[in-house]
């Protein structure tokens, strides 16, 4: 079993996501992404994800809407919306481990 924390990252830009992917695993996560809202779902079920990525404008979802649903659906897990020109992989790196889900 692995037993590094693991994150999901939900983001249409595969740029973007790939860049994410990179700086968690290089800091002990592990990650799995997906371009679609309803694949985070399956994503989650199969891998008990501390945190989940989600793309603030990804397209044809209300972001609010989901944000919610899978605070409700995924609880204790931390929900993390992020635009690619504000968020940077370190700083919500920082803040996940300030919040103790990975070796603080």
């Amino acid at each position: 079993m692995d037993r590094r924390p693991c994150l999901i990252v939900a983001y249409i830009d595969s740029a973007f996501a790939s860049r994410w992917c990179r700086h968690f695993r290089r800091n002990g996560w592990a990650v799995h992404s997906t371009p679609s809202a309803p694949e985070i779902d399956r994503l989650a079920d199969q891998f008990e994800p501390a945190a989940i990525v989600v793309d603030a404008e990804m397209p044809g979802e209300s972001v609010n809407r989901l944000a919610a649903y899978l605070r409700h659906r995924f609880p204790g897990v931390e929900i993390v919306l992020v635009e690619a020109g504000e968020d940077t992989p370190d700083v919500v790196l920082e803040q996940l481990q300030s919040r103790r889900l990975v070796g603080a």
